[in-house]
């Protein structure tokens, strides 16, 4: 699969950055560690950066399984920040 669009969310303080990997942890199982950087599980490779100086998020699926479609992904991931914003 090709990756998917990045996205970035500003105004993201720390502790929304903290709420959103927790809730990463508990819906998905995936653990963040650090504020960037790239990750592999369960078939998904995910890039992120936190900024915390200029308050920015930047997220984007690399490569995943054939399915789900890379909508339904960042609508997961939107999900999440707008549960922490």
């Amino acid at each position: 699969m090709a990756s998917c669009d990045k996205q970035t969310f500003s105004n993201i303080t720390p502790e929304q950055f903290t709420c959103i990997c927790q809730q990463i942890k508990s819906k998905f199982g995936v653990t963040l560690p650090g504020d960037s950087g790239q990750i592999t599980q369960s078939g998904f490779t995910v890039e992120r950066d936190y900024d915390s100086q200029t308050q920015e998020f930047k997220v984007q699926c690399l490569d995943s399984p054939v399915f789900p479609p890379c909508a339904m992904i960042n609508q997961s991931i939107q999900a999440v920040v707008d549960g922490c914003a």
